[in-house]
């Protein structure tokens, strides 16, 4: 049954002896896909360890006056 949502696909081959085999199909719902940049991002933009603004997000969301 095929759904109307959105999603995320991947593809990865199978070899054996230089030869292609078989396919793998990686299927994720691209709304996960897009919560993982989402926290990709946040984890780009705090500091681990107190979990306060690294340099690069006070650059990008704060304006010097």
């Amino acid at each position: 049954m095929l759904s109307h949502e959105p999603f995320y696909l991947k593809t990865h081959p199978t070899y054996f002896n230089g030869e292609i085999i078989g396919v793998h199909l990686f299927v994720k719902d691209a709304n996960s896909f897009m919560n993982d940049q989402e926290s990709f991002y946040y984890l780009a933009l705090m500091d681990e360890l107190t979990g306060i603004w690294n340099r690069k997000a006070f650059k990008e969301h704060c304006c010097i006056i």
